[in-house]
């Protein structure tokens, strides 16, 4: 039922209590589980080392209610966990930016701490284009953008991250036929496309260990993409409610129309940088 998007257990209700509760912080006397005042709960344990481990604990399991349910649900029922988020149902999930946020550190915190090595890995600026009397003159602008180039390539998140903002014209393009297409905004498919990220980068962290294992490096072409493809067809298709053919043939497009629009980009902010360098100097 969950994976249907019939029920989120994340999202269910307690019942109330019936017995009437004395807020310690504020004196008010009311019934429920936390005060309607101050906003404490109407439990409050002494202080004990019990305690302190669990809020521990919770402290890094639990970041703003909710980091490790709202990354359960994203591959146990993306869809339809991206759709409640939209339609209002946000009390049992973490923000998407902040999500992405804390995701985006834990990777980086564990990419430097098991294979801080493998990040330094790249590729150099072709010697015989470097020595051509044409491009002489381009030799600063072209390291620049080669380096800039190969922090980009060979960091698997960083490439996914950058697809955030194509993927989200892409996506109102290709499924802006579709009912729940039509009512969303550019907003609520930027917050979909960050939550997708996240989904991407959590993928991204075990595929990359396993090809700094294998390979001794990492590079955004030794990601395995058709996990992630497929993870994106499941994800429109429950998001949109439409069948696995139509989601097929709608992340593919998806996925093209997003190749161009970020090439466009990258021309765009290629040509402003060689513009600015070309100015100072």
């Amino acid at each position: 039922m969950q994976v249907n998007g019939r029920y989120s257990r994340f999202l269910s209700c307690k019942p109330l209590p019936t017995e009437g509760c004395h807020c310690k912080n504020c004196g008010t006397t009311f019934t429920g589980f936390y005060c309607p005042r101050c906003g404490q709960s109407a439990k409050t344990r002494r202080l004990s080392l019990l305690n302190t481990i669990e809020d521990t604990v919770g402290l890094l399991t639990n970041l703003d209610s909710g980091i490790l349910r709202t990354c359960t649900e994203l591959f146990w029922r993306p869809g339809h966990m991206m759709r409640d988020y939209i339609q209002g149902h946000r009390k049992g999930y973490m923000k998407p930016l902040s999500l992405l946020f804390c995701v985006g550190t834990i990777y980086y915190f564990l990419i430097y701490l098991f294979a801080q090595e493998a990040l330094t890995s790249g590729f150099d600026i072709d010697e015989e284009l470097m020595s051509d009397q044409e491009t002489e003159k381009l030799v600063p602008i072209l390291t620049v953008l080669g380096e800039l180039a190969k922090q980009w390539l060979n960091n698997p998140a960083l490439v996914h991250l950058s697809l955030i903002l194509p993927m989200v014209p892409a996506t109102w393009l290709c499924f802006r036929k579709t009912t729940l297409g039509k009512a969303l905004n550019l907003m609520e498919l930027f917050h979909i496309q960050v939550l997708m990220a996240c989904q991407m980068l959590i993928v991204t962290f075990f595929s990359s260990i396993y090809s700094w294992i294998t390979g001794g490096h990492l590079s955004y072409n030794d990601m395995q993409q058709l996990p992630i493809f497929l993870l994106f067809i499941w994800d429109y298709k429950q998001l949109y409610n439409i069948g696995w053919w139509r989601s097929f043939r709608l992340t593919l497009l998806c996925s093209i129309v997003t190749f161009v629009f970020a090439l466009l980009m990258l021309a765009a902010l290629a040509s402003l940088v060689v513009l600015f360098i070309y100015l100072k100097n």
